[in-house]
Order: structure tokens, then C-alpha cells, then sequence
């Protein structure tokens, strides 16, 4: 609304009077009739000025409630649009600093080439956490276990495990390489040299196995007819593996639903609420000052045949 509207009208109605209030144009005017005209011009004035008041404040009532006025729709619609454009940029950069962090964190692990070997993850741990739990560092790490110097912290335990030399894996197994040689039955082109992941994989099931083990083998590990006792262990390593991952997996996931519970289970040593007045105490509250017996002393548990 124009504010300055009725101030226009005000002006107009004071050069635009009514007819019968114009002075005539006849030569010949009275001074009477022109005062009259002029008194008559004044109270016109007047009462325009007195209906232009309230209409000067309902102008400024008006321009006050306007700022209260809802915005229109396109305007609205125009915000809640930049508003929703602002999240979905947020939402998106943030989905690409995740993303990218994930990138960089696989991109550091899967960098290192003993990771890409191929042999599955079972563990979770890495050479660093395996040196962590000794107390020694990394290169002391691999010295002990002849790996190879380049190795990476981030190495994976399985990577490290299967890269491990024959002749070591044999001192880790009580024995020589010649006693595992002819126990495993490896071929000639295996040496005392070898990495274990090489050496293990050329191992047919019936010497890794045992022929009377095979079914119940096959069965634990969802094997079909086509694995045989000239399979090598090569080609059911990873199953055996990953089963051992998932079951490494599943177990630390029934520790913590185990801990999880613990934490949210009343403690034993919580006191008991004591019974209002006028209440009688449950039948089997203990009596106060009543002797506590002895416990029973522990059996002594038979002696364990040896084996």
C-alpha cells in the first residue's frame, strides 16, 4: 500500500473543488460572493484533511501488519529449495569424505603387494600387532621368522603366515624339513627356501587330511564330490580359510552381545530395597545376626591321565 496515497488524494481534493465553490468568471464578482467562496473553499479543506487522518493510520497499520505477512509461495518454494540443495551438497561431500577415506585406507593396504597375494584375511591382525604383542618391532619381527625385510607393517597375519620359509614352519612344528618333506610328501619343487603358502598348497588332501578324515572334512566345509584325496590344498585352502574367518567373526560378535549384556545386567551387590513401613519381610529374607556356615571345602580334582 502506498503511504503517501491519501496525502496525493488530500492535494487533489485541494485544487479540485466543487463546482458551486468556483468563483465565477464573470466579469463582474461581487466581493461578497468571493468571500463567501473562500469561506466556503476553507471548510471543504477541512473536512478533507480531518477524513485523511484515519486514513493516514490505517495506511501505517497496514504497512505494519505487511511485515507479518506470510512470504509468498514462489518465494517459499525458492527457499525450501536452496535449503534442500545446501543439504544435499552437505550429504554428498560428506558421503565423499567418507568414500574418500575408505579409498585411501584400502588403497594403503591393498598398495602392499603381499596383501594382494591372495590368501584370506582370518585374523584381522596385522604385523604391526603381532610385533606389538611380542614386545619387539617390526624387524625384529620378521628376522625372527626369516621374512622378507621389505614387508610392510600392514601386512596381513595370513600374508605373513603363508610367507613364512619351510624350514622355519618346520622348527614351528617340532621337526626338520627333511622329516616334513617326507611327511607332507612335497614335490621336488619345493625346498627348504620356499614360502609356506607354496609348499602347503602342493600337499594333496590324502597326506593333509588322512583318507579316514576326508568325509567328515568334505562335510564341515560343504565340499563336493569333486574334491578328492589328489586334490591339492591349494584349491580349498581359501574356504577353509574364510570359514575360519567367519567363525572368528561370529565369535567376537557373541563376546561383545556377552559384555554388552554384563554391563546392562543388575549387579549382584546391589542393595534390596528395604520393605515400607507396616510391611512384613518376605519369608525368606535372611534373619539379621543369623551364623553364616562355612562353605564347603573344595574337592581336589582327580589327577588327569596323561596322555
Amino acid at each position: 500500500m502506498d503511504e503517501n496515497k491519501n496525502y496525493n488524494e488530500l492535494e487533489e481534493t485541494q485544487d479540485v473543488l466543487p463546482e458551486e465553490n468556483n468563483l465565477p468568471q464573470d466579469e463582474e464578482i461581487v466581493e461578497e460572493a468571493a468571500v463567501d467562496a473562500v469561506e466556503e473553499t476553507e471548510d471543504a479543506v477541512e473536512e478533507t484533511v480531518e477524513d485523511a487522518e484515519p486514513t493516514e493510520e490505517a495506511a501505517a497499520e497496514d504497512v505494519q501488519d505487511s511485515q507479518y505477512e506470510a512470504p509468498a509461495y514462489e518465494e517459499v518454494a525458492e527457499v525450501k529449495k536452496s535449503k534442500t540443495g545446501l543439504i544435499v551438497t552437505i550429504i554428498i561431500l560428506v558421503v565423499a569424505l567418507i568414500a574418500g577415506g575408505a579409498y585411501a585406507a584400502w588403497k594403503i593396504l591393498w598398495s602392499n603387494p603381499y596383501n594382494r597375494m591372495g590368501y584370506v584375511d582370518i585374523s584381522g591382525k596385522t604385523v604391526q600387532d603381532l610385533a606389538d604383542q611380542m614386545g619387539v618391532d617390526v624387524p625384529t619381527f620378521l628376522a625372527q621368522y626369516e621374512l622378507p625385510e621389505d614387508m610392510p607393517a600392514n601386512t596381513t597375519e595370513s600374508a605373513a603366515y603363508y610367507n613364512i620359509p619351510v624350514k622355519v614352519m618346520a622348527q614351528m612344528f617340532g621337526m626338520d624339513y627333511a622329516t616334513m618333506k617326507e611327511t607332507l610328501k612335497f614335490p621336488e619343487t619345493v625346498t627348504e627356501d620356499t614360502p609356506w603358502g607354496e609348499a602347503e598348497g602342493e600337499v594333496t588332501i590324502q597326506y593333509y587330511v588322512g583318507e579316514e578324515n576326508l568325509a567328515t572334512f568334505k562335510e564341515q566345509y560343504g565340499l563336493g564330490d569333486d574334491i578328492t584325496l589328489e586334490t591339492k590344498w591349494k584349491e580349498v585352502r581359501n574356504i577353509v580359510d574364510q570359514a575360519q574367518k567367519d567363525a572368528r567373526i561370529e565369535q567376537e560378535k557373541a563376546m561383545e552381545e556377552a559384555a554388552k549384556n554384563a554391563e546392562q545386567a543388575p549387579s549382584e551387590d546391589a542393595p534390596v530395597d528395604a520393605p515400607a513401613e507396616g510391611e512384613d519381610a518376605p519369608a525368606d529374607a535372611p534373619v539379621e545376626d543369623a551364623p553364616v556356615a562355612d562353605p564347603p571345602a573344595e574337592e581336589t580334582p582327580a589327577e588327569t591321565p596323561a596322555e
